[in-house]
């Protein structure tokens, strides 16, 4: 029987468990990955259309860059983040498949609406919503993506999940600045959100779930999901995934949260118009996040063989280039230039993602890996897409006596400084994996309630 939460009432316990199948074919398993990458793609594709449009949205409103910067980080960054964590606990006992269906149809019907919004605050809830909705996605699909590969090969694939972020970041970029420069801001959020709804039923008709731990060879019932409290417990007294989850809200500071400001920085300076900034910015951001990904994932598969330690080892050599890439295409005079070295920072930050990833997932225990997601979810949110895009605001509204786009050059700067932080606490994450990875059988000292709740079915 599955353990049912307080006040969590039986038709929605029924609505929520889990698939009964146990074993799938090498096709299946390659088509599941496919349909997750592409509900990453609409994930992304969504929340990243406000990015390229932020300057004609801030015209039309005279909103501030303290307010623009609230719309485009903390207004969906703290929501996305903290219903994430409730929503990961659903995720490690029941169907997870169902969960992504559900959170796909909400955030596509909320993006939709945003075309509707007349004010700030009109704009500020649908970001919400679109928050809300789409916290149930990476949790869940990354758990999912563990469950279906081994060890060995689970950098690459979740390296290949994450390019659907990363043509995500395409399709909101690029396509979104084409339909807004055709149709309008309003139409390019109406027409984002309609595939949506098609993908939300093929995800619950057609996804299945592998029972947890199936690929590390130690299945465990869904009533062996911790509670939320012991959860936290575990995942905290493990200093490799605390440091690496730290880590990567540092490099993610550059590689996600500067983001949404710089179409807006690059049309100030050098006068381009939107459909430019999101063709640009979505084949330097998406394309190479994506190649990073796929050549970060196959090293590390390859490297791996060797020294499971390069799982860590990867973030932590690339960490130490973002902020000197990052400054030389801030300062860049030259668009070209500007975008080519955006485009090498996203080479680089794809290639650590995999790696990044599976040195989180492997070591936490299997009935928790939903929530070690979605608490990396939501330290990235608080740090680098919510607090960067609201510091950036800030920064440059600090500035404003400076010409227009030399206040947002000024804080874009010194934002970036923060990225020095990520290779202290990946350094500290690798002194402690291999301990970590070892105590997975249950020998760590995590607290003997903690034990119980994970051996127990």
């Amino acid at each position: 029987m599955h353990r049912v939460p307080p006040g969590l009432r039986k038709k929605w316990t029924i609505l929520f468990m889990d698939d009964a199948a146990t074993t799938f074919t090498p096709g299946y398993v390659r088509y599941a990955l496919a349909l997750l990458v592409l509900t990453n793609v609409l994930n992304y594709m969504d929340r990243m259309i406000l990015s390229v449009v932020l300057e004609e949205i801030k015209a039309e409103f005279a909103l501030s860059d303290t307010q623009s910067g609230i719309l485009a980080g903390f207004s969906f960054a703290i929501f996305y983040g903290t219903v994430g964590i409730l929503i990961a606990q659903l995720a490690d006992r029941y169907s997870r498949r169902r969960i992504i269906a559900l959170s796909m149809l909400a955030w596509s019907a909320v993006t939709a609406l945003t075309g509707a919004t007349q004010n700030f605050w009109q704009l500020f809830l649908a970001r919400v919503g679109i928050g809300v909705g789409e916290a149930g996605v990476i949790p869940s699909a990354t758990s999912l993506v563990a469950d279906y590969f081994v060890p060995a090969h689970r950098s690459v694939a979740l390296a290949v999940l994450s390019t659907g972020a990363t043509l995500g970041v395409v399709a909101g970029l690029g396509l979104g600045g084409w339909m807004a420069d055709l149709y309008g801001w309003r139409w390019a959020f109406v027409i984002a959100g309609i595939p949506g709804v098609p993908i939300s039923l093929l995800v619950w008709r057609t996804l299945r779930d592998p029972p947890r731990g199936l690929s590390d060879g130690r299945v465990q019932t869904n009533d062996a999901a911790p509670s939320f409290i012991a959860s936290m417990r575990i995942l905290l007294a493990r200093k490799a995934y605390v440091h690496v989850v730290i880590g990567g809200c540092f490099a993610n500071f550059v590689l996600l949260g500067i983001l949404p400001w710089l179409p807006a920085f690059m049309i100030r300076k050098f006068n381009i118009d939107t459909s430019q900034a999101g063709f640009f910015f979505g084949t330097a951001i998406g394309l190479g996040a994506a190649l990073g990904a796929v050549l970060g994932g196959i090293a590390a598969n390859r490297l791996v063989k060797r020294n499971i330690d390069w799982l860590v080892r990867i973030p932590l050599l690339t960490s130490f280039l973002y902020l000197p890439l990052y400054e030389l295409a801030i300062f860049s005079n030259d668009v070209a230039v500007a975008f080519v070295l955006i485009f090498i920072i996203n080479v680089v930050g794809g290639v650590s993602f995999g790696p990044m990833v599976a040195a989180m997932q492997s070591v936490v225990p299997p009935a928790t890996r939903a929530t070690a997601a979605a608490l990396y979810g939501f330290s990235v949110c608080l740090i680098s897409t919510g607090g960067a895009p609201f510091l950036v605001g800030v920064l440059s509204d600090a500035f404003a006596s400076v010409e227009a786009h030399g206040s947002l050059q000024l804080a874009l700067a010194i934002a970036v400084l923060l990225s020095a932080a990520a290779p202290f606490h990946y350094a500290r994450a690798l002194r402690w994996f291999r301990r970590d990875m070892a105590d997975l059988d249950g020998t760590s000292n995590i607290g003997t309630r903690g034990q119980r709740e994970i051996v127990a079915s």
